[in-house]
């Protein structure tokens, strides 16, 4: 009778054992790809475009322009019968000093004088002349400003006089009047110097010129890599600067141009408008803040492979349950990352989760958080599958979701700065930066490939090779 049980209840436990490991299929509809439309805009940057002439440049010029006989009056009869005859001549060179915007000088000048009386008394007419030399310092200050159509606006204003050598006459009743001298001769002259002056400065600091020069020049993309085919695009938004100003003997005027700037790599950009200088905007404070933009790309099919090598293969346990990871592949829908996994083992099929991309700034890669499964899919597996619906292999799946771009942002970085080294990207005009700080600004998708935009801060400068001329 016992026999007879067993071998009845064989053919059971094998049918039992056959049931139990039945595979289930999961008929999970596949979510559908879609993507929205982005319209990324980097981040405004302000490239500093420093112009420098050094006051010894207008100080040669004045002293070649001031020379030999500056004042000659002839006449003992002119300005209401003075019996005053001068000349004067540069004395020697002068020199000029500089704060802030003000340049401050003194002219000094030989002085010949012919000076005396003439009276008529009685019907006798007396008079008596006497030749003298003297020697006197003009003094002359010159405010400096940009104007914001771009002209330079000069004010030269007299600062007073100073005697060398003082004339001294005395011829009988009359008294020389140095003051009526010297202040005949600064009167005479301020004219004609203060437009030496004003002629110098706007001629040599041509503001407007060399701004220009520097705004077509960005305006045409620049090539910073042949060998790997990488361009610098720079798209001038509006331009401001500070007034100008003085330091260690160099008149400097720091013009801004905010701008954004992107790096294309295998690409080169089309090239922009060009559209004409703005006026001039004049701030109280020097502008900071630069970015380079870097669009990083990542094609699906780079990502599939990405994914396949740490996940391809792969079993999940639960129990005496198990599942095998054959294929992944990824995609996007409606900004966040969609993962299709095709799975064997208890369970059949295609498991579809979904997740939102960031930037982990610790590794330089870009991962997938808040992953799980795509309502559908999670519907199918509480109906088929309960013991895999609950979130153990998505934990699982995201934290092997990682796409490096340290290697790629590093190289880039390098080849960047490398090329920002006096990178002479128009006649007279170079290039120089420095890159500091890397930030992840944007992640989003499209049809072909998961991108983010990578911003490489620092400092960049267009300055002219010789702005005096």
């Amino acid at each position: 009778m016992k026999k007879s049980s067993l071998v009845y209840l064989i053919p059971f436990l094998a049918l039992s054992v056959i049931t139990g490991c039945k595979t289930a299929e999961i008929q999970s509809e596949k979510p559908a790809a879609s993507y929205q439309e982005v319209f990324y805009t980097p981040p405004v940057s302000v490239i500093n475009i420093p112009l420098e002439m050094d006051i010894k440049d207008i100080e040669i010029l004045l002293n070649n322009q001031l020379q030999g006989l500056l004042y000659e009056d002839n006449s003992l009869e002119n300005n209401g019968g003075d019996n005053l005859m001068v000349k004067a001549w540069k004395k020697e060179n002068f020199k000029l000093a500089l704060e802030n915007n003000e340049i401050s000088y003194r002219i000094p000048l030989k002085l010949w004088l012919k000076a005396g009386f003439k009276v008529e008394k009685f019907g006798i007419e007396l008079s008596n002349y006497k030749e003298i030399e003297a020697a006197i310092a003009l003094k002359f200050k010159t405010k400096i400003e940009v104007n914001k159509d771009w002209t330079i606006k000069t004010v030269t204003v007299s600062d007073g006089y100073e005697w060398l050598s003082a004339p001294v006459l005395k011829l009988g009743p009359v008294d020389l009047n140095i003051k009526y001298v010297a202040d005949l001769i600064l009167k005479t002259n301020q004219n004609t110097i203060n437009k030496e002056i004003d002629d110098a400065i706007s001629n040599n600091l041509n503001v407007k010129k060399y701004a220009q020069q520097a705004w077509d020049a960005i305006h045409r993309p620049i090539k910073i890599s042949d060998e790997y085919k990488t361009w610098l695009r720079i798209t001038p938004k509006e331009v401001a600067s500070m007034q100008i100003s003085g330091k260690n003997g160099k008149i400097r005027h720091n013009i801004c141009v905010k701008a954004i700037t992107e790096c294309f790599i295998s690409r080169q950009p089309y090239n922009q408008e060009l559209v004409p200088l703005p006026p001039l905007t004049i701030i109280k404070k020097p502008q900071e803040g630069f970015a380079i933009t870097l669009v990083a790309d990542i094609p699906y099919t780079v990502a599939d492979s990405f994914a396949n090598v740490y996940l391809k293969g792969k079993t999940f346990n639960s129990g005496k349950k198990s599942i095998i990871i054959n294929q992944l592949h990824i995609y996007g829908r409606n900004g966040k990352l969609m993962i299709e996994t095709q799975v064997s083992g208890s369970i059949k099929g295609n498991l579809y989760f979904e997740g939102i991309p960031y930037f982990d700034p610790s590794t330089q890669a870009l991962k997938v958080k808040e992953l799980d499964y795509e309502i559908k899919t999670k519907n199918s597996l509480l109906k088929t599958a309960d013991w895999l619906a609950h979130g153990t292999l998505a934990n699982l799946i995201q934290d092997k979701i990682s796409f490096p771009l340290a290697e790629n942002i590093n190289q880039a970085k390098l080849l960047i700065q490398k090329n920002l080294v006096n990178n002479k990207v128009a006649e007279n005009v170079l290039l120089n930066g420095t890159l500091g700080n890397i930030t992840v600004d944007t992640i989003w998708m499209d049809t072909t490939s998961l991108k983010t935009s990578v911003q490489f801060n620092g400092k960049i400068t267009l300055s002219l090779i010789r702005a005096v001329k």
